[in-house]
């Protein structure tokens, strides 16, 4: 536990799982939706890096 700061270990403390989880749930709300195909296969990821 030595290497969460602080501020993470005050908050660990103070939110539920489930209020942790509607947290997430509204940030990813926050963000608009994709409706086109993401190539996020390793070799698109890495491409151009001499692997």
């Amino acid at each position: 536990m030595d290497s969460l700061s602080p501020s993470l270990l005050s908050t660990k403390s103070k939110q539920s799982a489930e209020e942790l989880a509607y947290a997430f749930r509204e940030w990813a709300a926050s963000h608009p939706r994709t409706t086109h195909f993401v190539d996020d296969s390793r070799e698109s990821i890495y491409e151009g890096r001499g692997e």
